[in-house]
């Protein structure tokens, strides 16, 4: 009976090994880089291409075969890294015509530059993008690049430098942390050119040139924005030392996210961003 009784604890032993591991959570890690896809469109008419089943087609920035690249010349495409405040340089080396074309369209918003980034990490913790174009059921937050720019006979005006602010909001889908340290997801996003009219703000470009497109990237809770000139937007305990979330919004260029602990996982505080911001290639 001893025997029979260990060669059952024995045989019990990979079963408990190969217990089933607890559900991935599905929400976004600092740092976790998360991937821009926008419309497939026509150079014909800036009309949305549409895959084999009758999706609407969504690439990755900038299309392919581009890609941005750095002072190294290593492809990449655009991919905001979440809870970072970055200035984040995509220079597209060469302009096809094919995409000179459809920046007319994108400047003159007759086919906006209409993108996607995914609200949580589609397949658990790490798995950020999906493998399909198609929704596939995940979950998609809009993201219009509004581009702006002058277009000429010979030549176009772009404003390259562009303000990029995501919205984060806690998952109402976490159930395993408390209040005040909840998962996060992506709330909402939008994407502009900063000073449209200056003309020293503005690259020109024919076929052939390089796009250098800089982002400056910022997190805010929602909602709301901030309604005062250096409000603080705060979600955390207070009296127990423990402080979950800060954005902090100062007009005076110091921006910054610190976190001490997510989700009862220590990260460490992140840098503050001054006046002059570094410049941070962003590359996979």
């Amino acid at each position: 009976m001893r025997v029979s009784l260990g060669l059952s604890s024995v045989l019990l032993l990979p079963v408990l090994a190969a217990a089933a591991p607890p559900p991935p959570k599905n929400f976004y890690h600092p740092g976790d880089l998360i991937g821009v896809t926008c419309l497939n469109r026509t150079i014909d008419n800036g009309e949305h291409v549409a895959d084999s089943n009758g999706h609407l087609q969504y690439i990755p920035f900038p299309p392919p075969p581009l890609s941005c690249s750095d002072e190294r010349g290593s492809p990449a495409t655009l991919r905001l890294p979440f809870l970072s405040e970055s200035l984040l340089n995509c220079t597209i080396p060469a302009l096809t015509d094919e995409l000179y074309h459809l920046l007319e369209f994108y400047v003159h918003a007759d086919s906006p530059l209409s993108c996607r980034i995914p609200r949580r990490p589609p397949g658990g913790e790490r798995d950020l993008l999906p493998s399909s174009s198609s929704s596939g059921g995940e979950e998609w937050i809009p993201l219009v690049i509004s581009l702006s720019g002058k277009f000429e006979r010979s030549h176009l005006h772009i404003s390259n430098h562009i303000n990029l602010i995501v919205h984060i909001s806690p998952d109402e889908l976490d159930t395993t942390n408390s209040a005040s340290n909840p998962g996060m997801v992506i709330d909402s996003a939008a994407a502009y050119s900063v000073s449209p009219l200056s003309p020293s703000a503005q690259t020109k470009i024919i076929p052939g040139d390089p796009l250098p497109l800089l982002f400056t990237l910022r997190c805010r809770l929602a909602p709301p924005l901030p309604k005062r000139r250096g409000a603080d937007t705060d979600m955390g305990t207070r009296d127990g030392g423990v402080r979950g979330w800060t954005c902090h919004d100062s007009y005076g260029g110091l921006l910054s996210a610190e976190l001490s602990r997510y989700g009862g996982r220590v990260y460490g505080v992140f840098p503050r961003v001054g006046v002059s911001k570094k410049v941070e290639e962003v590359w996979v």
